[in-house]
């Protein structure tokens, strides 16, 4: 068993070398954001490994924030990350929100990052790239009614077709129902966004996925990624 799982520790790391040296830039795969990145199934992915901790090290990223981000980025394939950023923008944009506050909590939440489920926790009834609750639809529709806009079906949240709408309407929650009662600043509403066992701990990991991805997404990666 030690001898398979060294193979395999081997392997990962050759495969993440060959990688970087045919997309980093020649010398560059030690530098950012090579050193945050890796190959999973023949696809561009993070790859958080010692380098790529070392390196969050070095930009202020502590200890607890560098395994929140490992748990959720390790072996994510970029372009999956990349998925619905047209729609973070976009909605970000018309609620007054941070498109990296809402994406980071899309990675949260959805299959933008990697799901960890504890298994003592109660199934989630949450829908959405961006989780809504059944009851947290029923407050955003009664806000839509007064602005004469149509209802929305808590079904609807499941589908993938409907998943820039989705984000939209959770942003739209944020705007309408969380902010007017807690605040304007995500460290105001976010902490009630989440509902769950781990809902105290929530804003911690948005704060830290979101510190991520303001460091990944400042560097040109090419959009094939």
């Amino acid at each position: 068993m030690k001898l398979i799982k060294a193979l395999i520790r081997e392997y990962s790391q050759l495969d993440h070398r060959v990688l970087l040296e045919n997309l980093a830039p020649k010398g560059k795969e030690k530098e950012p954001p090579w050193i945050l990145m890796g190959e999973v199934g023949g696809n561009p992915a993070f790859v958080i490994g010692p380098g790529a901790k070392k390196f969050l090290e070095s930009k202020g990223f502590r200890p607890d924030q560098i395994d929140i981000v490992f748990n959720k980025f390790h072996n994510v394939p970029i372009s999956r990350y990349r998925k619905y950023d047209d729609a973070f923008k976009m909605s970000g944009s018309t609620y007054n929100i941070s498109n990296d506050t809402l994406k980071a909590m899309a990675v949260e939440e959805s299959e933008l990052g990697n799901i960890l489920i504890h298994p003592n926790w109660p199934k989630s009834t949450a829908s959405g790239v961006i989780h809504m609750t059944k009851s947290a639809v029923e407050e955003l529709n009664k806000k839509r009614v007064a602005k004469g806009q149509d209802l929305i079906k808590h079904a609807d949240l499941q589908n993938q077709s409907y998943a820039r709408s989705a984000i939209d309407h959770a942003a739209q929650y944020m705007k309408d129902v969380l902010m007017p009662l807690y605040g304007e600043t995500p460290a105001d509403w976010l902490p009630h966004y989440k509902t769950g066992p781990d809902s105290d701990a929530y804003l911690t990991r948005v704060t830290a996925l979101k510190k991520f991805i303001l460091l990944f997404d400042k560097y040109a990666i090419p959009n094939n990624f």
